[in-house]
């Protein structure tokens, strides 16, 4: 994998057709149907994102009340 696509991150449409030209010597057309995977896996990216996020706040919150508990 390039070292665009892991300092990069979130991908572009653009970035990934720059980078399969460049890697893979390939042009993909700005309508090529593979592109719908960057799009699916972009929303996938997305949603654990908001989950993990949601889940370091609960865990802090949760951590916050036991040491309340143990400091009061």
């Amino acid at each position: 994998m390039s070292e665009q696509t892991s300092k990069q991150a979130p991908l572009t449409i653009q970035s990934v057709r720059d980078i399969i030209t460049k890697e893979h010597d390939v042009l993909l057309d700005k309508n090529d149907p593979i592109l719908m995977a960057v799009t699916m896996h972009r929303a996938a990216l997305d949603e654990y994102d908001r989950l993990l996020k949601h889940h370091e706040q609960q865990l802090s919150e949760d951590m916050s009340s036991h040491v309340s508990v143990f400091a009061g």
